[in-house]
């Protein structure tokens, strides 16, 4: 995530709490600001924006927090691991007017975007579902609170890390992350549901 914002320019701040990979992050990006808490960053009030890759059972109150702060979230996949929760975060941000959205990137993806347009025009015929494979995942995180991480989206990518983006959002932004992150990027007003099923090959009916 770390590596992505920077090579568009949107790198504002990285927050991370262990200190040799922070030592890392600042050697390697000394034009970044950097916090050693997600207190630090919900506190600037510079700050507007966050992206969250965090352990998955963290994403939900991490979200909370910045939430009420007044920041837009974007979290990794999943958004939290109980449904109740992402309902009361998908409130909040509404209550709050800010921006909730989850890295289910492939959404997004080119490929993606023009199937949908051949569907819609009704040049493919109907539908009955897509079957896909994901060939490459990247890194694996050496955890277990991957589970529910891989499946519809982009591979882990960073291990324990939190990013600012300035500009990306409608003011500057940051990020916030911790032992074990993921892969992602900014996007619109959008929050899905949370998933815990097992990474598998992308099976979704239209």
């Amino acid at each position: 995530m770390v590596r992505h914002f920077h090579a568009v320019e949107a790198l504002d701040g990285i927050c991370e709490v262990d200190p040799v990979r922070l030592e890392e992050f600042t050697q390697q990006y000394p034009e970044a600001r950097i916090f050693s808490t997600p207190d630090e960053v919900f506190a600037a009030e510079d700050v507007s924006a966050v992206a969250i890759a965090t352990p998955a059972g963290t994403h939900g109150a991490l979200a909370a927090q910045a939430l009420e702060a007044g920041k837009d979230v974007f979290a990794e996949k999943p958004l939290c691991l109980e449904v109740s929760e992402a309902r009361s975060l998908v409130e909040l941000a509404e209550s709050r007017d800010r921006v909730l959205m989850v890295g289910h990137l492939l959404w997004y993806h080119p490929a993606v975007l023009k199937l949908r347009e051949l569907i819609a025009e009704g040049r493919v015929g109907r539908v009955q579902y897509i079957y896909s494979n994901r060939l490459n995942l990247g890194k694996i995180m050496a955890t277990d609170e991957l589970v529910g991480h891989v499946s519809m989206s982009e591979p882990a990518a960073l291990p324990g890390n939190a990013v600012s983006s300035r500009g990306s959002h409608r003011r500057g932004g940051a990020a916030v992350g911790s032992p074990q992150g993921s892969a992602a990027e900014s996007g619109s007003r959008l929050c899905r549901a949370p998933t815990t099923r097992r990474p598998q090959p992308w099976r979704r009916a239209l």
